[in-house]
Protein backbone atom coordinates (compact mmCIF):
# COMPACT_ATOMS: atom_id res chain seq x y z
CA UNK A 1 0.00 0.00 0.00
CA UNK A 2 1.43 3.48 -0.95
CA UNK A 3 1.99 6.12 1.41
CA UNK A 4 -0.98 7.92 0.36
CA UNK A 5 -3.23 5.24 0.36
CA UNK A 6 -1.71 4.89 4.21
CA UNK A 7 -3.13 8.55 4.72
CA UNK A 8 -6.23 8.27 3.14
CA UNK A 9 -6.85 4.89 5.04
CA UNK A 10 -6.37 7.55 8.36
CA UNK A 11 -8.48 10.13 7.30
CA UNK A 12 -11.40 7.81 7.20
CA UNK A 13 -10.64 6.63 10.56
CA UNK A 14 -10.00 9.98 12.17
CA UNK A 15 -13.39 11.67 10.52
CA UNK A 16 -15.16 8.08 11.54
CA UNK A 17 -14.10 7.22 14.86
CA UNK A 18 -14.80 11.53 15.83
CA UNK A 19 -17.97 11.48 14.32
CA UNK A 20 -17.19 13.89 12.05
CA UNK A 21 -18.72 14.92 8.68
CA UNK A 22 -17.51 15.26 5.34
CA UNK A 23 -16.21 18.74 4.82
CA UNK A 24 -14.03 20.89 2.36
CA UNK A 25 -10.64 19.86 4.37
CA UNK A 26 -11.60 16.04 4.24
CA UNK A 27 -12.44 16.64 0.03
CA UNK A 28 -9.31 18.70 0.18
CA UNK A 29 -6.85 15.92 1.40
CA UNK A 30 -8.82 13.38 -0.79
CA UNK A 31 -7.94 15.64 -4.29
CA UNK A 32 -4.41 15.78 -2.88
CA UNK A 33 -3.44 12.33 -1.90
CA UNK A 34 -5.43 10.69 -4.48
CA UNK A 35 -3.85 12.65 -7.21
CA UNK A 36 -0.29 11.87 -5.70
CA UNK A 37 -0.88 8.02 -5.32
CA UNK A 38 -1.58 8.34 -9.16
CA UNK A 39 2.12 11.07 -9.99
CA UNK A 40 -0.65 12.96 -11.65
CA UNK A 41 0.29 16.26 -10.44
CA UNK A 42 1.29 17.92 -13.52
CA UNK A 43 -2.55 16.74 -14.87
CA UNK A 44 -4.68 17.38 -11.39
CA UNK A 45 -3.79 21.16 -10.12
CA UNK A 46 -4.55 20.17 -6.59
CA UNK A 47 -3.83 24.03 -5.48
CA UNK A 48 -6.42 25.14 -8.05
CA UNK A 49 -8.90 22.39 -7.49
CA UNK A 50 -12.05 23.98 -5.60
CA UNK A 51 -14.82 23.03 -2.98
CA UNK A 52 -17.78 24.96 -4.69
CA UNK A 53 -20.07 26.03 -1.53
CA UNK A 54 -22.91 27.63 -2.80
CA UNK A 55 -22.64 25.89 -6.44
CA UNK A 56 -25.73 23.42 -7.35
CA UNK A 57 -25.38 20.96 -10.86
CA UNK A 58 -26.38 17.98 -11.82
CA UNK A 59 -22.99 15.92 -10.92
CA UNK A 60 -21.38 16.37 -7.53
CA UNK A 61 -18.00 16.83 -9.28
CA UNK A 62 -16.03 17.05 -12.23
CA UNK A 63 -12.46 17.02 -13.92
CA UNK A 64 -11.74 20.27 -16.10
CA UNK A 65 -9.81 19.75 -19.17
CA UNK A 66 -8.94 22.86 -19.68
CA UNK A 67 -7.41 24.21 -16.40
CA UNK A 68 -6.62 20.30 -15.25
CA UNK A 69 -8.90 21.42 -12.59
CA UNK A 70 -11.14 19.16 -10.19
CA UNK A 71 -14.31 21.47 -8.95
CA UNK A 72 -16.94 19.63 -5.95
CA UNK A 73 -20.40 21.27 -6.05
CA UNK A 74 -20.83 21.07 -1.87
CA UNK A 75 -24.70 21.26 -1.91
CA UNK A 76 -25.11 18.70 -4.91
CA UNK A 77 -22.75 16.40 -2.72
CA UNK A 78 -24.84 16.80 0.01
CA UNK A 79 -27.79 16.04 -1.20
CA UNK A 80 -26.29 12.90 -2.86
CA UNK A 81 -25.04 11.86 0.77
CA UNK A 82 -28.24 12.82 2.21
CA UNK A 83 -30.14 10.33 0.06
CA UNK A 84 -27.52 7.41 0.48
CA UNK A 85 -27.31 7.88 4.07
CA UNK A 86 -31.31 7.14 4.37
CA UNK A 87 -30.47 4.23 2.44
CA UNK A 88 -27.87 2.86 4.14
CA UNK A 89 -28.95 3.54 7.76
CA UNK A 90 -31.36 0.96 6.70
CA UNK A 91 -28.81 -1.65 5.34
CA UNK A 92 -25.80 -0.83 8.29
CA UNK A 93 -25.13 -0.34 11.81
CA UNK A 94 -24.21 2.85 12.37
CA UNK A 95 -20.41 3.13 11.92
CA UNK A 96 -20.58 1.31 8.92
CA UNK A 97 -22.63 3.45 7.37
CA UNK A 98 -20.96 6.15 7.87
CA UNK A 99 -17.36 4.41 6.52
CA UNK A 100 -19.80 3.82 3.50
CA UNK A 101 -20.56 7.59 3.10
CA UNK A 102 -16.93 8.22 3.48
CA UNK A 103 -15.59 5.78 0.77
CA UNK A 104 -18.65 7.35 -0.90
CA UNK A 105 -16.45 10.38 -1.32
CA UNK A 106 -13.56 8.52 -2.23
CA UNK A 107 -15.02 6.74 -5.29
CA UNK A 108 -16.49 10.00 -6.53
CA UNK A 109 -12.88 11.76 -6.13
CA UNK A 110 -10.80 8.66 -7.80
CA UNK A 111 -13.52 8.65 -10.48
CA UNK A 112 -12.32 12.56 -11.41
CA UNK A 113 -9.05 11.75 -11.16
CA UNK A 114 -9.10 8.55 -13.08
CA UNK A 115 -9.97 11.28 -15.72
CA UNK A 116 -6.89 12.96 -15.37
CA UNK A 117 -5.32 9.99 -16.05
CA UNK A 118 -7.02 8.84 -18.91
CA UNK A 119 -5.67 12.72 -20.45
CA UNK A 120 -1.86 11.70 -19.11
CA UNK A 121 -2.25 7.93 -21.11
CA UNK A 122 -3.57 10.25 -24.43
CA UNK A 123 -0.44 12.72 -24.59
CA UNK A 124 2.10 10.27 -22.99
CA UNK A 125 1.31 6.82 -23.26
CA UNK A 126 2.52 4.56 -25.86
CA UNK A 127 0.00 3.91 -28.75
CA UNK A 128 -2.74 1.30 -28.11
CA UNK A 129 -6.37 0.66 -28.67
CA UNK A 130 -6.88 2.03 -24.71
CA UNK A 131 -5.45 5.36 -25.61
CA UNK A 132 -7.24 5.53 -29.03
CA UNK A 133 -10.43 4.80 -27.96
CA UNK A 134 -9.92 7.33 -24.65
CA UNK A 135 -9.08 10.09 -26.87
CA UNK A 136 -12.17 9.69 -29.31
CA UNK A 137 -14.21 9.43 -26.47
CA UNK A 138 -13.38 12.38 -24.36
CA UNK A 139 -12.07 14.70 -27.06
CA UNK A 140 -14.50 14.23 -30.06
CA UNK A 141 -14.64 17.83 -30.87
CA UNK A 142 -10.78 17.91 -32.60
CA UNK A 143 -12.72 14.90 -34.71
CA UNK A 144 -16.10 16.10 -35.53
CA UNK A 145 -15.63 20.06 -35.48
CA UNK A 146 -12.95 20.83 -37.60
CA UNK A 147 -12.69 24.33 -36.99
CA UNK A 148 -12.56 23.40 -32.74
CA UNK A 149 -8.52 23.77 -33.36
CA UNK A 150 -8.37 26.37 -35.08
CA UNK A 151 -7.75 29.78 -34.20
CA UNK A 152 -10.01 31.27 -35.91
CA UNK A 153 -13.21 29.24 -34.04
CA UNK A 154 -11.90 31.70 -31.23
CA UNK A 155 -12.28 34.60 -33.26
CA UNK A 156 -15.19 36.41 -32.24
CA UNK A 157 -15.69 38.39 -35.35
CA UNK A 158 -16.41 35.07 -37.07
CA UNK A 159 -19.82 35.09 -35.29
CA UNK A 160 -21.30 32.90 -37.69
CA UNK A 161 -18.90 30.22 -37.32
CA UNK A 162 -19.09 30.29 -33.70
CA UNK A 163 -22.71 29.94 -33.75
CA UNK A 164 -22.27 26.94 -35.71
CA UNK A 165 -19.77 25.78 -33.57
CA UNK A 166 -21.51 26.27 -30.38
CA UNK A 167 -24.59 24.41 -31.98
CA UNK A 168 -22.65 21.55 -33.06
CA UNK A 169 -21.09 21.19 -29.51
CA UNK A 170 -24.45 21.47 -28.15
CA UNK A 171 -25.67 18.37 -30.66
CA UNK A 172 -22.65 16.26 -29.02
CA UNK A 173 -23.44 16.98 -25.44
CA UNK A 174 -27.01 15.70 -25.97
CA UNK A 175 -25.83 12.59 -27.69
CA UNK A 176 -23.38 12.38 -24.58
CA UNK A 177 -25.91 12.68 -22.12
CA UNK A 178 -27.96 10.53 -23.45
CA UNK A 179 -25.43 7.13 -23.63
CA UNK A 180 -23.44 8.34 -20.46
CA UNK A 181 -23.99 4.84 -19.28
CA UNK A 182 -21.94 3.57 -22.36
CA UNK A 183 -18.86 6.16 -22.88
CA UNK A 184 -15.55 4.92 -22.79
CA UNK A 185 -14.05 6.82 -20.61
CA UNK A 186 -16.85 7.27 -17.63
CA UNK A 187 -17.15 3.35 -17.86
CA UNK A 188 -13.46 2.90 -17.56
CA UNK A 189 -13.19 5.58 -14.71
CA UNK A 190 -16.30 4.18 -12.70
CA UNK A 191 -14.07 0.43 -12.62
CA UNK A 192 -11.09 2.54 -11.85
CA UNK A 193 -12.62 4.54 -8.90
CA UNK A 194 -14.34 1.64 -7.04
CA UNK A 195 -11.10 -0.45 -7.52
CA UNK A 196 -9.01 2.10 -5.63
CA UNK A 197 -12.72 2.18 -2.94
CA UNK A 198 -12.33 -1.59 -2.49
CA UNK A 199 -8.58 -1.38 -1.77
CA UNK A 200 -8.83 1.04 0.84
CA UNK A 201 -11.64 -0.95 2.38
CA UNK A 202 -9.78 -4.40 2.02
CA UNK A 203 -7.42 -2.70 4.72
CA UNK A 204 -9.72 -1.40 7.05
CA UNK A 205 -11.39 -4.74 7.46
CA UNK A 206 -7.47 -5.84 8.98
CA UNK A 207 -8.68 -3.34 11.92
CA UNK A 208 -12.39 -3.28 11.80
CA UNK A 209 -13.70 -6.88 11.44
CA UNK A 210 -17.13 -5.57 11.67
CA UNK A 211 -17.17 -3.79 8.28
CA UNK A 212 -17.48 -7.31 6.68
CA UNK A 213 -21.04 -6.86 5.90
CA UNK A 214 -19.96 -3.45 4.01
CA UNK A 215 -16.97 -5.06 2.54
CA UNK A 216 -19.85 -7.71 0.36
CA UNK A 217 -21.94 -5.23 -0.18
CA UNK A 218 -18.90 -2.88 -2.08
CA UNK A 219 -17.59 -6.00 -3.88
CA UNK A 220 -21.48 -6.70 -4.75
CA UNK A 221 -21.62 -3.03 -6.32
CA UNK A 222 -18.53 -3.45 -8.00
CA UNK A 223 -19.61 -7.20 -9.61
CA UNK A 224 -22.31 -5.85 -10.91
CA UNK A 225 -21.05 -2.52 -12.23
CA UNK A 226 -18.28 -4.72 -14.62
CA UNK A 227 -21.37 -5.43 -16.92
CA UNK A 228 -23.55 -2.72 -16.82
CA UNK A 229 -22.82 -1.39 -19.83
CA UNK A 230 -23.26 -4.28 -22.16
CA UNK A 231 -26.95 -4.51 -20.00
CA UNK A 232 -28.77 -3.03 -24.03
CA UNK A 233 -26.19 -4.01 -25.80
CA UNK A 234 -23.23 -5.99 -27.21
CA UNK A 235 -21.10 -3.44 -28.16
CA UNK A 236 -21.30 -0.97 -26.39
CA UNK A 237 -18.16 1.53 -27.36
CA UNK A 238 -19.54 1.06 -30.82
CA UNK A 239 -23.05 2.28 -30.16
CA UNK A 240 -21.18 5.57 -28.35
CA UNK A 241 -19.20 5.88 -31.36
CA UNK A 242 -21.50 5.43 -34.07
CA UNK A 243 -23.87 7.84 -32.38
CA UNK A 244 -21.64 10.48 -32.00
CA UNK A 245 -20.63 10.06 -35.80
CA UNK A 246 -17.42 8.83 -35.55
CA UNK A 247 -18.02 6.20 -37.79
CA UNK A 248 -18.21 8.40 -41.15
CA UNK A 249 -14.70 9.99 -40.62
CA UNK A 250 -12.74 7.57 -42.24
CA UNK A 251 -9.08 8.70 -41.03
CA UNK A 252 -10.20 8.51 -37.44
CA UNK A 253 -11.25 4.37 -37.70
CA UNK A 254 -10.80 2.28 -34.87
CA UNK A 255 -10.21 -1.28 -34.93
CA UNK A 256 -12.87 -2.27 -32.26
CA UNK A 257 -12.84 -6.38 -33.27
CA UNK A 258 -10.97 -6.77 -30.17
CA UNK A 259 -8.85 -9.40 -31.97
CA UNK A 260 -6.88 -11.60 -29.66
CA UNK A 261 -7.91 -9.72 -26.54
CA UNK A 262 -9.54 -11.90 -23.57
CA UNK A 263 -13.27 -11.62 -22.59
CA UNK A 264 -12.25 -9.89 -19.55
CA UNK A 265 -9.94 -7.05 -21.66
CA UNK A 266 -12.90 -6.52 -24.27
CA UNK A 267 -15.42 -5.97 -21.38
CA UNK A 268 -13.27 -3.46 -20.08
CA UNK A 269 -12.80 -1.76 -23.10
CA UNK A 270 -16.54 -1.99 -24.73
CA UNK A 271 -15.82 -4.10 -27.31
CA UNK A 272 -18.14 -6.95 -29.08
CA UNK A 273 -18.86 -9.90 -27.57
CA UNK A 274 -21.12 -12.28 -28.17
CA UNK A 275 -24.42 -13.10 -26.17
CA UNK A 276 -23.29 -16.62 -25.43
CA UNK A 277 -20.13 -14.71 -23.45
CA UNK A 278 -22.30 -11.93 -21.83
CA UNK A 279 -24.27 -14.86 -20.70
CA UNK A 280 -20.88 -16.46 -19.33
CA UNK A 281 -20.02 -13.59 -17.25
CA UNK A 282 -23.05 -13.01 -15.93
CA UNK A 283 -23.15 -16.50 -14.87
CA UNK A 284 -19.77 -15.97 -13.59
CA UNK A 285 -20.55 -13.03 -11.53
CA UNK A 286 -23.58 -14.65 -10.25
CA UNK A 287 -21.21 -17.39 -8.31
CA UNK A 288 -18.99 -15.16 -7.23
CA UNK A 289 -22.43 -12.91 -5.83
CA UNK A 290 -24.07 -16.23 -4.24
CA UNK A 291 -21.02 -16.60 -2.12
CA UNK A 292 -20.51 -13.09 -0.42
CA UNK A 293 -22.98 -13.51 2.60
CA UNK A 294 -25.97 -11.50 2.71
Amino acid sequence: MTNEKIQILELIKHYVTRGKKCDREYIRTLIELITKHGKLEDYVDISNSKVKLFSFKDCDAEYVLNDKTIYVYYLSLKCLLMRHHKRYRSVFDPISCEYKLMLLIVEIIAHEVEHASHIRLIEEGADSLKRRILDLSIIPYKVLIPEWSSKICFNRDNFNLLAEITKKVNEIRTIQNKFYAIMPHEVMAEAGAMEFSLEILESLLFEYKDLQSLYDYNLNEYLKQILRHYENTLHPTYDYFKALGLFDIKEHFIDLSGEGLSLNERIRLGLEITEEERQQKRDEIGRVISMVPK
